[in-house]
């Protein structure tokens, strides 16, 4: 299930969860859990949270940012590690000369 998905359905459910009783908070959270995967705790604080869909669509972007971005020096450093015999990053990294 995508995150955007996810949002949507959180979106759905968080005004039937504020206009419910505690009876029927529990159902929505028990279903949406299971629908999610999410633990209780969690899927509590965001129904209580303010998610803006903005923040959800950079969710995407986590992550550590591409240092090479020429697909030149990708290439040499790929044809490196094949002359090299596929090792690990911490091995190649000796391998090279900086």
């Amino acid at each position: 299930m995508s995150t955007m998905t996810k949002y949507e359905l959180l979106q759905a459910l968080r005004a039937r969860y504020f206009s419910s009783s505690r009876r029927n908070k529990k159902r929505i959270l028990d279903e949406f859990c299971s629908i999610c995967g999410y633990n209780r705790k969690y899927a509590i604080r965001l129904f209580n949270s303010d998610v803006s869909p903005r923040s959800v669509e950079n969710l995407s972007r986590r992550g550590r940012k591409k240092i090479y971005d020429d697909p030149l020096i990708m290439e040499v450093l790929r044809d490196i590690w094949v002359a090299t015999n596929l090792p690990c990053s911490k091995r190649l990294k000796e391998i090279l000369p900086l």
